[in-house]
């Protein structure tokens, strides 16, 4: 045949109205549901649902039995309700805004998942009140149960089980043609730019086509099918030369998430960070300094694991969760600082506040350098590490300050100095390695898989942030035990600034 069939989905007006005004309907219903009694009448809410006011003397489900009777069921379904909205918008962007052949190819398969989700509630709400026995609609006379109840909810079976029964058909077709199953009925369109599923292909065109795909088949390592050669990524993706291949394709997510379970690079990466530390419950202003630890480091090992996790979705999802990635960063360390600061010059309010208020300041410049459009380029790595560098280094002079009024083998004691000493130089070493691109700048390909720079930062940044840990919390257990220490001497905090001081 010179022109091949397809068997493709073929989008009909119809379907793809009443999937994208139900969604409304439905969510306009589960705001109803989910904000009771504040939606009932009588609540300051009721005016967007004033129809409602009819309707939850008709169907208990929605009035005032069934609150009282603290029924989950209706509350549990608009939860449902909620992944079925999106999945019906999803049909209608994959078939009217995406609109290529392989949205359009796939568009059934999530529509149909739709408006099954759709008939089985509402037949699901007859039999919860069919097993009750219609306790929450016996009540109603007929004309009022056919014309306001049967009716109006008959049109949410009526209508799906059609569009069910259209996709059904149509995916089975597919299916068919796909197996090469003789007689299978076709809907033809004219061929598309790139075809879904082709009945025939002849000619030279097909072996150099099929020659073409062999290729870039042998490509692609053969222990991961997701995983690609370096020179097969967009440029934007282009970020280490030096790794050779196991980088994640940007075939989608589904395939992103695929490559998670098998060796890359950048999964690992995802894999070094998605960890979590317990705080115990410490005072007040303790409190303060650790949650701004801990939230610099959930914020900057959250936001890294998500860049590299949906960094091969598109240029500009990239570009946006890499400045979220440098954004937590910054956040990790301000965050890392404050605490330190608190304990570093506990005898001194005046001080914490000075440099507490410095190196916020410097995180804000920090964050605008990473955030500006034209640092976000791989070309401009060594001057964003530059960045972090400085603003890392910069505790050394609050560091050589403290040391300075107390001695170190002091600060050794009261805020653990050699473990935060132990931090920053993890922070460097990571920083240096990622920066240079070593080890795989001397060996590339032997690193794709384990042992790779960015992989060896992740590691050494955890590591600081476990040492830091350790140095906040001995100058916690430091200074909380001084304050317990009353009697006689009446030591405490006062008496300890004093001698310290001294």
């Amino acid at each position: 045949m010179a022109a091949a069939q397809q068997a493709v989905h073929r989008p009909r007006p119809l379907i793809s109205a009443w999937l994208f005004l139900s969604s409304f309907v439905v969510a306009w219903d589960v705001g109803y549901i989910l904000l009771r009694p504040r939606s009932f009448l009588g609540g300051d809410l009721h005016w967007i649902w004033s129809p409602y006011k009819l309707y939850m003397n008709i169907d208990y489900i929605y009035g005032l039995p069934s609150w009282d009777a603290k029924d989950g069921f209706p509350a549990a379904q608009s939860l449902m309700n909620v992944v079925e909205c999106f999945l019906n918008l999803f049909y209608v962007y994959l078939v009217h805004l995406k609109a290529t052949p392989k949205s359009i190819a796939v568009a059934p398969v999530w529509g149909l998942i739709a408006v099954t989700m759709t008939l089985s509630k509402t037949i699901l709400y007859a039999l919860n009140d069919y097993c009750c026995g219609w306790c929450k609609t016996g009540h109603n006379d007929w004309n009022t149960l056919v014309f306001l109840y049967i009716l109006p909810n008959g049109l949410w079976i009526l209508f799906p089980a059609i569009i069910a029964l259209i996709f059904i058909h149509e995916l089975s077709t597919t299916l068919k043609v796909a197996a090469g199953v003789q007689g299978a009925p076709f809907h033809t369109i004219p061929p598309l730019a790139t075809p879904i599923l082709s009945s025939s292909v002849t000619g030279t065109g097909a072996k150099k086509e099929t020659e073409e795909k062999e290729k870039e088949k042998e490509k692609k390592d053969e222990s991961n099918p997701y995983l690609v050669d370096h020179s097969q990524l967009p440029n934007w993706a282009q970020d280490n030369a030096w790794i050779v291949k196991a980088t994640a394709t940007g075939d989608g997510i589904l395939n992103r998430a695929l490559s998670f379970f098998f060796s890359s690079t950048s999964p690992s990466g995802i894999a070094s960070k998605a960890t979590d530390l317990t705080i115990r419950a410490p005072d007040t202003l303790d409190i303060l300094g650790f949650c701004a630890f801990f939230v610099g480091s959930i914020v900057c090992l959250g936001f890294s694991s998500t860049y590299h996790a949906i960094q091969c979705h598109s240029h500009s999802v990239s570009k946006k969760f890499n400045k979220l990635d440098y954004v937590g960063i910054v956040v990790m360390i301000v965050g890392s600082f404050l605490p330190a600061l608190h304990y570093g010059f506990y005898c001194h309010p005046h001080f914490q506040l000075a440099y507490s208020s410095a190196i916020i300041l410097l995180g804000g410049l920090a964050m605008y350098v990473v955030l500006a459009p034209s640092y976000a380029t791989p070309a401009y790595r060594p001057y964003r590490t530059a960045v972090f560098l400085v603003l890392g280094l910069s505790a050394v002079v609050p560091v050589a300050h403290v040391v300075q009024l107390y001695g170190y083998r002091t600060i050794t004691e009261t805020m653990g100095l050699r473990f935060l000493i132990t931090s920053g130089a993890l922070y460097v070493l990571g920083a240096g390695l990622y920066a240079a691109r070593v080890p795989e700048r001397f060996a590339p390909g032997r690193f794709d898989m384990l042992g790779a720079s960015h992989q060896i930062f992740h590691v050494l940044i955890f590591g600081a942030a476990a040492a830091h840990y350790v140095s906040i919390r001995r100058a916690y257990a430091f200074w909380h035990t001084v304050e317990a220490i009353r009697g006689p001497l009446d030591v405490g905090r006062e008496g300890v600034c004093a001698a310290l001081q001294g």
